[in-house]
């Protein structure tokens, strides 16, 4: 692309343009190690931490699920956009194969960066009381029965002292 000056959109070169030493008038992409650049908030960016593994979907196809790894993490988040308050860390993430036919450079994708995995049983909140600091389920035959939480977000609770299989009401 060819600039008359730096307040002109782009154009593509013509014959006759004048180049300038060190202006890039090209780029040749390898289709074979494709990157991902990921704003990450400035609130998570902190759990980041380079190798950790990463699902990645293209927008154009959600339903194929590609795997990856945090290749870098920046140690200063830097602002999104020139006038915003917001702030971000530009992370760079390496995928373990690509699709030539499928992957374009510039596409957009969806990211999620695995922060940790752990064993147990995945129920919702509102199956769940505590009483004490201590939690429970209403087990449906052995009624209310003790478990203990490993770690909890907004809508979901993986516990432990509860089998798979085993029936819980949901609103304890």
């Amino acid at each position: 692309m060819a600039n008359r000056n730096e307040s002109d959109p782009p154009r593509k070169f013509q014959i006759g343009d004048q180049v300038w030493p060190g202006q890039i008038i090209m780029s040749v992409v390898d289709l074979d190690e494709i990157e991902i650049r990921a704003f990450v908030s400035k609130v998570n960016g902190g759990l980041l931490r380079p190798g950790q593994r990463v699902r990645i979907a293209i927008d154009s196809h959600p339903s194929l699920e590609f795997g990856g790894v945090v290749d870098y993490v920046p140690e200063v988040a830097e602002r999104l956009r020139r006038f915003s308050n917001v702030r971000v860390f530009l992370v760079r993430l390496k995928l373990d194969r690509t699709d030539k036919a499928l992957m374009k450079p510039g596409m957009s994708v969806r990211a999620e960066i695995i922060l940790d995995e752990r064993e147990g049983l995945l129920l919702p909140r509102q199956a769940i009381a505590e009483d004490s600091g201590r939690y429970f389920v209403n087990h449906l035959t052995r009624g209310k029965t003790e478990i203990k939480v490993i770690i909890r977000n907004t809508t979901s609770c993986l516990i432990e002292m509860v089998s798979e299989g085993d029936e819980v009401l949901i609103e304890p």
